[in-house]
């Protein structure tokens, strides 16, 4: 072995944003790993997954990498190099790949991994980032010892350095802590090191778990960015993990292409390299830089971009805590491009369908729910695109699956696609995407009455309703008017006024109060809906927002069929709470909702006051009853009648109005 390095008592630091602990995780051939659970006879012999059609491969084992057997190459073509080739083929379903298994192997290793941190973040069905910064600089804070006692070559069993392998590792290590005379084992272990060394052992420690528990070989990359944590993890793959400090950065990115740095394999990379002659590599770039080869053809702004890219720097990218995906989506591509609009409706819903059914489940796992639908068509081999999108208001579907549909088809008459002999259609995709937890997007706290309680002192200050409706909408987390249509070539200005229930040129009674607003919202979108309201106070239950917000099974039953209706009508649920019951738009339906239960919240309130105003009468007549005692008692006799007379002046008949309740609490 090659002599140890000497330690340096006063290293350099790393540069500014490359000083965290960062750990990319990726699974090693997963689809593959995924099938050999349920043929482990396979396990060590070549084998490949193809596409349920049998043409491309999508994952190779590394057995039939080292016989050289490539991704996306023929199946037949992949045979003829290894005839001893296992094939797996991922299921079919509703006409198109099911990847349904490999999503549930994904969420079981996603689940293990995310106990390493809470700066957890989901970026592929195989491949995850962690941020160990916080638990690593905790552990040490907390007993440096008992870490640099976890740094032993036997604990680190499948951990390389980014240059010179395991064997560099091992000497590293012997290195960094061998005796010195007048030097701690901090300063022996320069720190940034030993942080890096630190957080490696918790994710060997935790790969060895995910393959002990669930029987998956993973490989990872730890550095002081993303983007260096992701070059790393590559380096010694299968089931090893790659150590990249800063002071091997050079070393390991110079020879490598620009096409493999992430974020320099699309346009602004393959212009750099034209500029370089070529296959630039790394190196190329930082000597082109320096010597302003590309500052004569480029902005300076994207050559100093590149430049940090290549050095390793991602301007201290963070890695954002998400274990759920931030959209769901599936899409079809034909073969045989769809020529008439009944195929193109067959398939849209396929789907839909199979993206509902996702959704089902994933609101049952994460408690979620979308706020964005988009529709996209592709045509001469995808280049030519469009895209259509609508927001979606509410965090439930009356209708479910049936209802989703038809706002599926509603969407596509709102794009104008035509397809026909002369524009046949090659991709269809269908997404959803923008989700808002249901347990936080109400706020705090769920209940009615206590969330406009809340927001009573700041709403009685608002000079007008639309005031009060947007600062409503802002506690809520809930745009109502997010419910159009996304047309950037339609002037949503008149819809946003409907929503709010607002006329631009009409003065607003400042007095009116919450009921006013919601009546005049709910008549203005429902076409003057007509709500028997009661005005005698009787006793009825305190409803909530999540109450208001669920619909009974047999309303749900009543929601209209789906039909081949065009973009131009309406798409309403019937409302039983109205009487007679009527028929309610569904961009409104969630505002109607909170109409009724302002409704239910005003009669509880004048319940209550009665029951005071009662109390306070009753106790009252008491004091009358017996002489007075002393000029306090007296006092609060003249107190409480005056309190009373003004209760009594300041309520109607019915009771009093919610401003007034607001401004007393």
């Amino acid at each position: 072995p090659a002599p140890a390095p000497t330690p340096s008592a006063t290293p350099a630091a790393p540069p500014s944003g490359g000083d965290r602990v960062i750990a990319l995780i990726d699974m090693d051939c997963f689809y593959v790993q995924v099938e050999l659970q349920h043929c482990p006879e396979s396990i060590g012999k070549p084998a490949v997954v193809v596409q349920y059609t049998g043409a491309g491969l999508l994952a190779v084992s590394y057995e039939a990498r080292a016989l050289g057997v490539r991704r996306h190459m023929r199946l037949a073509d992949a045979q003829r190099i290894c005839p001893s080739l296992k094939v797996f083929q991922v299921p079919e379903k509703r006409g198109k790949a099911d990847i349904s298994r490999y999503r549930q192997a994904s969420d079981a290793v996603m689940s293990a991994l995310s106990q390493l941190s809470t700066q957890f973040q989901k970026a592929s069905i195989d491949e995850a980032y962690v941020d160990l910064t916080e638990r690593v600089d905790g552990m040490l804070a907390e007993s440096s010892d008992s870490c640099l006692d976890m740094l032993k070559p036997e604990r680190l069993k499948s951990t390389c350095m980014a240059v010179g392998g395991q064997e560099a590792l091992s000497d590293w290590l012997n290195g960094c802590l061998a005796t010195a005379a007048g030097m701690t084992r901090e300063q022996r272990l320069r720190y940034h090191d030993l942080r890096l060394a630190v957080g490696a052992c918790l994710v060997e420690d935790v790969r060895s778990e995910v393959r002990a528990r669930l029987g998956y070989n993973c490989s990872a990359g730890l550095a002081g960015t993303k983007t260096l944590a992701k070059i790393s993890a590559g380096a010694n793959k299968p089931a090893r993990q790659t150590l990249a400090p800063w002071s091997m950065a050079p070393e390991l990115m110079a020879p490598m292409p620009l096409d493999r740095v992430p974020r320099l394999g699309g346009k602004l990379g393959r212009a750099i390299s034209a500029l370089l002659g070529g296959n630039a590599t790394v190196a190329d770039v930082l000597a082109a830089s320096e010597a302003s080869v590309l500052s004569a053809e480029l902005d300076s702004a994207s050559v100093r971009y590149a430049r940090e890219l290549c050095r390793g720097l991602d301007g201290g990218e963070a890695v954002v805590p998400r274990l759920a995906q931030t959209s769901l989506g599936c899409s079809k591509n034909f073969y045989e491009p769809i020529r008439d609009s009944a195929t193109l409706r067959r398939w849209l819903g396929e789907l839909g369908d199979e993206l509902f059914e996702r959704l089902t489940q994933d609101r049952v796992e994460h408690r979620r729910w979308p706020g964005l639908l988009c529709v996209a068509f592709g045509w001469d081999r995808g280049s030519r695109r469009l895209s259509k999108s609508r927001q979606l208001a509410t965090d439930f579907w009356p209708g479910g699956r049936e209802h989703f549909l038809r706002l599926l088809e509603a969407l596509v008459d709102a794009s104008g696609v035509s397809v026909g002999p002369d524009s046949p259609l090659g991709h269809l995709h269908v997404s959803v995407g923008k989700f808002r937890s249901l347990d936080c997007s109400l706020g705090e706290n769920r209940d009615i009455k206590s969330l406009l309680m809340r927001q009573g002192a700041a709403n009685a200050a608002r000079s007008t309703a639309t005031a009060a409706s947007a600062d409503a909408t802002e506690s809520c987390n809930l745009d109502y008017d997010d419910c159009a249509v996304d047309d950037n070539n339609e002037d949503s200005s008149n819809g946003s006024a409907a929503a709010a229930g607002v006329s631009a040129d009409k003065p607003v009674n400042k007095t009116a109060g919450i009921i006013s607003f919601f009546t005049a919202s709910t008549s203005t979108a429902n076409n003057n809906v007509n709500c028997d309201i009661r005005r005698e106070a009787r006793a009825a239950p305190t409803h909530s927002v999540a109450s208001a917000l669920e619909v009974p099974n047999d309303r749900q039953q009543q929601t209209d069929q789906p039909s081949s209706s065009s973009s131009d009508e309406p798409l309403t649920v019937e409302c039983s709470q109205c009487r007679p019951p009527r028929a309610v738009l569904m961009t409104d339906w969630l505002e109607h909702q909170d109409y009724h239960a302002a409704v239910d919240l005003q009669r509880s309130i004048q319940l209550e006051f009665k029951a005071e105003r009662d109390r306070d009468v009753q106790l009252l007549q008491q004091s009358r009853k017996r002489p007075a005692t002393s000029s306090s008692s007296s006092a609060g006799k003249n107190k409480r009648r005056s309190t009373t007379s003004t209760n009594n002046n300041s309520s109607s008949a019915n009771g009093p109005t919610l401003d007034s309740y607001f401004r007393k609490a």
